[in-house]
């Protein structure tokens, strides 16, 4: 009886030691530019209701002036306090191109925008587990004039508009 009671105890405290494991939320750091809330107000507003519907822990943290060496930095801090994914939200407001070097890391990082940009040619050499980039977000935010002509004179017979709430609800569900 008495190892029954003590197989019993360790049964159960294994299953709630897995449960506690699956009930730790995901962790996403999102890296954004200082006071660019308000720019990209409606992608963040997409990453909150994630993370809100899907018990997931964002933290977002403002840059300016970034470097190669303070990104490594940064992501190896982040590796450290159990983040799951990396999301750069248009890096090219706050990432410093001129120097050389390479970011590595093994987190997840997804990047937004900033696909043309030559301020990003040392990050795009990030090295890392998985990396996924969404070039594709990187479109303009509004319609240019030139374009709205086009439309108007039947050279143009449609226009994609990009949600940008649904993007920063599927980046987050993607990392």
């Amino acid at each position: 009886v008495l190892t029954l009671i003590l197989l019993a105890t360790v049964v159960w405290r294994v299953s709630l030691h897995q449960m506690q494991k699956k009930s730790e939320p995901v962790r996403i750091c999102v890296i954004a530019a200082k006071d660019s809330e308000a720019k990209y107000g409606e992608i963040m507003a997409g990453i909150r209701d994630y993370a809100r519907e899907n018990q997931t822990e964002i933290r977002v943290l403002y840059q300016e002036n970034l470097t190669v060496e303070g990104l490594t930095q940064m992501l190896s801090a982040k590796e450290n306090q159990g983040i799951h994914g990396i999301f750069l939200l248009h890096p090219e407001d706050f990432f410093n191109g001129n120097e050389n070097g390479t970011v590595t890391t093994e987190l997840p990082v997804l990047r937004i925008g900033g696909a043309d940009q030559k301020a990003l040619s040392e990050l795009a050499a990030i090295s890392c587990g998985n990396t996924v980039q969404d070039d594709a977000a990187a479109v303009a935010e509004h319609l240019e004039p030139a374009e709205i002509q086009e439309l108007l004179d039947g050279i143009r017979t449609s226009v994609e508009v990009v949600s940008e709430y649904q993007v920063g609800y599927t980046a987050v569900k993607t990392l």
